[in-house]
């Protein structure tokens, strides 16, 4: 709201791609700032042990209602992109994360606690 208000100026997404809400807004690598990539996600977590026909399921209604125009429009006002996968995605994507904000935390010399 800020933004479409022009109370605020984005001066660029932290993203790989530019944001669909926002097509005039450059990446930060566009910008040039190389390597800067951050991004926030969401994503559905289920107890140990789950059946994997319970997860895969799970996994099909969510992408199936990802995929409809009202409920992607929805996501899109919020500057939500919906971007499905499968959990073995997830997972690999999860442990990217986990390595390479390990190495940002730790050449930051932030001690473990």
């Amino acid at each position: 709201p800020q933004l479409r208000g022009k109370a605020l100026r984005a001066l660029a997404v932290t993203s790989e791609r530019r944001a669909t809400a926002l097509p005039d807004v450059p990446t930060a690598q566009e910008q040039g700032l190389k390597g800067l990539l951050a991004s926030s996600w969401n994503g559905l977590a289920v107890p140990a042990r789950t059946p994997t026909a319970a997860i895969e399921r799970l996994n099909r209604e969510i992408v199936a209602a990802l995929q409809t125009p009202a409920v992607r429009q929805q996501l899109l006002e919020l500057n939500l992109e919906p971007q499905p996968g499968t959990p073995a995605q997830a997972h690999e994507w999860l442990q990217q994360e986990i390595r390479d904000w390990g190495q940002v935390i730790e050449r930051a010399g932030i001690p473990k606690q």
